[in-house]
């Protein structure tokens, strides 16, 4: 559980699921994995925090918006995702 304040720089047990989740079915060749259909596909990520679902996105060649609010979280998001 994450302190008050700090739910945008703690990763949430729904990033490690939605990211396993992608991997499982790029690694599988599920119904979605045809690598020319991703690369048009365009991932958002709203109140992404650390960006874990972006980044595993990302590492498939999936378009990727992430998002938040918070002006500390953006910086480490996109220390993240470079």
């Amino acid at each position: 559980r994450a302190q008050k304040g700090r739910t945008g720089v703690t990763l949430w047990s729904a990033a490690y699921v939605i990211s396993n989740y992608i991997d499982a079915q790029w690694s599988s060749g599920g119904s979605w994995n045809d690598g020319c259909a991703l690369k048009r596909w365009t991932v958002l990520e709203l109140g992404s925090g650390l960006g874990l679902p972006s980044c595993c996105a990302s590492k498939h060649g999936m378009n990727i918006v992430a998002t938040d609010t918070d002006e500390e979280v953006l910086k480490l998001l996109e220390e993240n995702l470079i």
